[in-house]
């Protein structure tokens, strides 16, 4: 809800049709990074945002990106409540990265990073990792 007295009860995308010339950058930005060349498939592209929304409790984030998770391969056990045994391995410390960038980033640490590449992760995965978390928590707020 904005709580703009121009725009009552409007979602996000209202606020962006309002304002289209900010709204256009988002968008190109949203597309490269979300289809863009990528080190992840398509459905761990789209299991990320859904991880971020749920933890910042964005039904429609999370919903909308849960569909194309598992329109991708994800499966809607895991994409119900992302249970730690239904993670796959790659993805784990992944998200788990993620978790903890999105709750508390002044505790990242190159640990952190160090399990991604760990797991087979080459670094051009951690940018954009952190850019989804990123540009997620500010479309979910």
């Amino acid at each position: 809800m904005s709580f703009l007295s121009s725009l009552p009860n409007a979602s996000l995308i209202d606020v962006l049709k309002a304002y289209p010339e900010l709204a256009k950058p988002i968008h190109e930005f949203a597309q490269i990074l979300m289809r863009g060349d990528s080190p992840f498939t398509e459905g761990e592209r789209e299991l990320i945002p859904a991880f971020v929304s749920y933890f910042n409790q964005c039904n429609y984030c999370r919903s909308s990106h849960t569909a194309v998770a598992e329109k991708f391969g994800q499966s809607k056990e895991l994409m119900k409540e992302f249970p730690d045994n239904l993670i796959p391995n790659k993805m784990k410390p992944i998200l788990n990265y993620v978790k903890k960038l999105n709750a508390a980033p002044s505790q990242v640490e190159k640990a952190d990073v160090d399990a991604i590449l760990a797991a087979g992760w080459y670094e051009k995965a951690v940018v954009p990792t952190a850019l989804v978390c990123g540009f997620f928590n500010l479309m979910n707020r």
